[in-house]
């Protein structure tokens, strides 16, 4: 077993996205023999303490637990390379002092200076594939947003593609080993990258922390009590505003909804612009139908999620989303989109239920039928938890790349 094994997770707080969420559930199941050093950056987001978000995670996790923010984030897309290029300098440090035994790094590009630093320091390098560029590009395309319109990341995916595709390339020849979050990553990078030898790819789903992820009636006394307070059906969004999500779709389904259930409430949290889709709302639907809460705290999903009658997801693109694993160890009965590594945990009718992607009509009948029945809302809520709790709990997660870490 490694002692010392090294983390690269350029989020981690505030909880900005899936790496965040992954990391921070290998964090809190790993053994406590073994020392953890989690290179990270600095996140700052209006109204948001990433000091505070800093200290209640390690309140959760034990001593080997070590966390550097090394760099701040501004949300440009010169972050990336700001991180590696400062990784690049503290790795070497905390190797003197630390001797890692293992290097695990969460997201694909490297760039080729840290490659040969790892090399010279003889760390082998595991990476986690979340994504893949050309998913991204596709997800990107199939969203149909106005170019004036996309995040500074999906813009590059879009006009930067071959150059980052190339750059993904070479970091995949160079890893010791690849984890993929789903089967269906695992077939992307077989079909894109055909020189990856079987037997460096492992499938070790994503899972989440089911002791954190749970349904409460302890609402706290904030903007999510109010809401519960006002005794509506509320269907949940949860996650960036970005092309691939598929907001575009789930805007355009709302209204349908609206007429047969016309006190229900739309509820959207996540980053990102939302003022497009806020627009685009206020032109084909009443205003009091729909609320934003823009980002809220790690601590504060259980209480959102527990809010929902229905929690949606009409994503594009998304190769094994956390979020809907959280929604669904908490009981919610969702409604997502039958893409990507989705099927992989949702068995329709069972324990949520699949649609179409880009099929407003379908999303909108399927939510308006869970709403007219609150029988079947409590049965597919239990059945969606217990199947996080059998297969997909992040103490699953842990173990299996422990098994992985244990290879070397």
């Amino acid at each position: 077993m490694p002692e010392q094994v090294c983390i690269l997770a350029p989020d981690l707080v505030p909880v900005w996205s899936g790496i965040a969420t992954y990391t921070i559930g290998l964090l809190k199941n790993m053994p406590n023999d073994i020392e953890l050093h989690v290179l990270t950056t600095k996140r700052e987001l209006p109204g948001v303490d990433p000091e505070n978000e800093m200290r209640l995670l390690l309140k959760e996790t034990g001593k080997n637990v070590k966390i550097y923010p090394v760099c701040r984030s501004t949300k440009t897309l010169w972050d990336h390379a700001k991180f590696q290029a400062t990784c690049l300098r503290v790795i070497p440090e905390l190797h003197r002092q630390s001797n890692f035994d293992l290097l695990h790094v969460n997201f694909p590009l490297m760039s080729e200076l840290l490659i040969t630093v790892t090399k010279r320091l003889r760390i082998p390098v595991v990476s986690t594939i979340h994504t893949t560029i050309e998913g991204q590009h596709r997800g990107v395309k199939i969203g149909q947003t106005e170019i004036s319109k996309l995040e500074q990341t999906d813009f590059a995916n879009l006009f930067l593609n071959l150059p980052l595709r190339l750059a993904e390339y070479v970091c995949l020849s160079h890893y010791s080993k690849l984890i993929a979050t789903s089967n269906f990553i695992m077939n992307e990078l077989k079909t894109c990258f055909p020189f990856i030898a079987e037997e460096d790819i492992s499938v070790v789903h994503n899972g989440v922390d089911t002791t954190f992820f749970h349904s409460t009636n302890d609402y706290g006394n904030g903007k999510i009590a109010k809401l519960k307070a006002t005794n509506r059906p509320i269907v949940l969004f949860t996650g960036r505003f970005v092309a691939s999500k598929g907001i575009h779709n789930l805007v355009q389904a709302i209204p349908r909804v609206v007429k047969d259930h016309p006190d229900v409430l739309f509820v959207f949290t996540g980053g990102g612009d939302y003022l497009h889709y806020f627009k685009t709302l206020k032109q084909k639907t009443r205003r009091e139908n729909c609320c934003f809460l823009g980002y809220l705290p790690r601590q504060d999903m259980p209480k959102v999620y527990s809010l929902a009658s229905v929690y949606v997801m009409p994503t594009l693109y998304e190769s094994f989303p956390l979020r809907l694993l959280e929604s669904m160890a908490c009981e919610n009965a969702v409604v997502a989109t039958r893409v990507c590594g989705i099927p992989e945990v949702i068995r329709s009718g069972e324990n949520g239920f699949l649609i179409p992607p880009r099929d407003s009509h379908s999303l909108a009948e399927t939510v308006g039928n869970l709403l007219g029945d609150a029988h079947l809302l409590r049965k597919i809520g239990a059945r969606a938890r217990n199947t996080i709790l059998t297969g997909f709990s992040a103490k699953i997660m842990a173990e299996k790349t422990l098994d992985i870490y244990n290879g070397f």
